[in-house]
């Protein structure tokens, strides 16, 4: 089960990667790359909202047996924490394409964090739900 999972995270991971590469191919500050940059909201919504319904509560329980564990999902909790918050001021303050310094910077801000965040997850994070598919 919990390969299958780590697979469907591993894929929606890819999904959010091509999205980014699509809004910088289009260009940002184009309409058709903003409309791209709105799907990217979406697409990472959804993300989210199934990390937050199939990965973490297999990992809180596994953390109530594993002190490493525990720190480390309260890490990245608090990191997603920032990271949510930075995305929803982003998108409310965006609501169209600037060419603007600011803007530039504050998309590539954005995606860096989005990718780190994927890095870490995936080297990080889902190697502890490994050890849960023998139990």
């Amino acid at each position: 089960m919990e390969k299958a999972l780590i697979d469907v995270m591993k894929r929606e991971h890819g999904i959010l990667k091509e999205q980014v590469a699509l809004i910088k191919a289009k260009g940002v500050v184009t309409p058709a790359g903003f409309a791209e940059l709105q799907q990217l909201k979406e697409l990472l919504q959804e993300h989210i909202k199934q990390e937050d319904r199939l990965v973490y509560p297999r990992l809180d329980m596994a953390a109530e047996r594993d002190i490493h564990l525990k720190a480390l999902l309260v890490r990245f909790r608090d990191e997603m924490n920032e990271i949510t918050t930075t995305a929803e001021k982003f998108f409310k303050y965006y609501t169209k394409p600037t060419p603007t310094l600011e803007f530039a910077r504050d998309v590539g801000n954005l995606f860096s964090m989005l990718t780190n965040r994927i890095i870490t997850e995936e080297k990080l994070l889902y190697p502890h739900l490994i050890p849960l598919q023998e139990r």
